[in-house]
């Protein structure tokens, strides 16, 4: 080859190259992107959990324990929600209810006869899944002020994390077709691993599904809790009213 077509086949390579450096930027999860996900999640779900249209909510059920071996017993219950910040679940035990609670401030997990001044481990986890870790507060995650991230997708659903301006973190897994939240999860702890010996997160998550259309909103109707990968919970709801016109003096001790 002359020297001046091996120039010009040179400048030629040289060209391709940039061109296809420039049409294939490398991919990653960007902020923009999780938002969109959550926009689209946010028009399934009802848009009204983002203008105020949803006040409260009323929910019945029954509440079933597990162990490690299985059901461990069933108990009719009761779940009261107001905005973001107020949640009280009243179970139906033997011995009187259960109550766990936040008006916001406080929170409580109560017996007859007995309480603690606030509420802690599985019972404080719970309260956060309906308050500050919740689909409603991940919908107003702009007002809120929450940071979101892309985590990509897994078995048909994208991962968003969420992280609030205390740090806490918190990932909701979308229905890759739906958009509908089937999942959020949440580190409560770490803790060593008995046969490796690593240092380990503890995570609280919550599976969602038996979704029924509830005065236009997609409600789910059956709430599965774990602890790692073990069950401890399953809520299976009855009856589910919005704007039931909850008062504060709902949420007490």
């Amino acid at each position: 080859m002359c020297a001046p077509h091996k120039a010009l086949w040179l400048v030629s390579i040289l060209i391709t190259v940039l061109l296809l450096s420039r049409s294939t930027p490398a991919q990653g999860p960007t902020s923009d992107t999780a938002a969109a996900v959550v926009d689209r999640a946010v028009g399934v779900h009802g848009r009204q959990w983002t203008t105020g249209e949803l006040s409260d909510s009323l929910a019945d059920g029954k509440l079933m324990l597990f162990g490690l071996e299985g059901p461990k017993v069933t108990f009719d219950f009761r779940l009261l929600r107001k905005g973001m910040t107020r949640v009280h679940r009243v179970i139906q035990q033997p011995v009187g209810e259960l109550r766990q609670g936040t008006d916001g401030e406080n929170s409580w997990e109560s017996v007859p006869g007995f309480f603690t001044p606030a509420a802690q481990g599985r019972a404080m986890h719970f309260l956060e899944s309906q308050t500050t870790r919740s689909m409603q507060r991940l919908f107003n995650y702009q007002k809120e002020g929450l940071k979101l991230r892309d985590l990509g997708v897994h078995d048909q659903r994208r991962i968003v994390e969420a992280e609030d301006q205390k740090g806490k973190k918190t990932k909701y897994f979308i229905d890759s077709d739906k958009s509908l939240i089937t999942k959020l999860e949440f580190v409560t702890r770490e803790v060593r691993d008995p046969f490796s010996g690593e240092i380990v997160p503890d995570t609280d998550s919550y599976v969602f599904s038996d979704f029924r259309l509830i005065q236009g909103i997609p409600t789910p109707f059956k709430i599965e809790r774990f602890n790692g990968a073990n069950k401890i919970e399953e809520m299976q709801f009855n009856s589910v009213r919005y704007n039931a016109g909850l008062k504060d003096a709902d949420f007490r001790r």
